[in-house]
This record gives structure tokens, sequence and C-alpha cells, in this order.
């Protein structure tokens, strides 16, 4: 998605954090994580979930990627293509992928436990 690394939300979320307890706010920082981006894989979406697991979130909103008209990320989508370097690049498209990609943010639900652990098993992760 062009975005600056991970680690940066990570310093975001230490000094918000901090602020908040020194300050005595209260306040609640919400992620917007999409899901089923051209280029991601299950692997990918399950490593996100984790992390933002490990950073305390449970997340109740994950947007569906939605093509979107002058994006570099919908020439992928519809080409199958990255147009910077011309790699074919596969995309979640049927319905089956894009809510395998978006149950590993719903880690927390009993309905979804199952199926993540036979699927990180499938991948050859290891499930604690």
């Amino acid at each position: 998605m062009r975005k600056p690394s991970f680690k940066y939300f990570h310093l975001f979320k230490e000094r918000f954090d901090k602020i908040n307890i020194k300050r005595r706010l209260n306040l609640q920082l919400i992620p917007y994580f999409i899901s089923s981006h051209p280029a991601s894989e299950v692997e990918d979406m399950a490593n996100l979930a984790a992390e933002t697991k490990d950073m305390g979130f449970q997340l109740e909103q994950v947007q569906g990627f939605t093509p979107t008209p002058m994006t570099v990320a919908t020439v992928i989508y519809y080409s199958g293509y990255h147009p910077y370097t011309l790699k074919p690049t596969k995309t979640p498209k049927t319905k089956k992928e894009r809510e395998d990609q978006h149950k590993f943010f719903f880690w927390y639900k009993k309905e979804n436990k199952d199926w993540i652990r036979n699927t990180l098993s499938k991948v050859g992760r290891r499930i604690y």
C-alpha cells in the first residue's frame, strides 16, 4: 500500500499511550486496517492480526479492500500485474478468499477460532 514501516505505528501507539496515561485522558486508539489488499496473502493477514493482538487491540471493524479509481492498488486488482515492476501479483478476489483474510482480525470470536487454527496449521505456522 506504499505505507511507511509498521514500526511507526508502534511508535505512535507508544506515544499515544504515554500521553493518555500522563494526562488521564482515557482515550481509545482505533486503527484502520484493510483486508484483501492486492498482493496480500492469508499469512500476511495472520501476521497482522497477531501483531495487533500483541499490541492490545481487539478489532471490531476491518475494511475489505474496495478498488478505487486512479490508485496503483486498483491497477493491480484489475490487471493482475504491478504497474511499476510488471510482475504478476495475486489479489484475493473471490468471496471465500476475501472472507478468509477478514476472519483473522476477529480471532477472539468463537466461530473463527477452529478455522484460524486449521488454516495456520495448513500453511505451516506454529499454533500456541
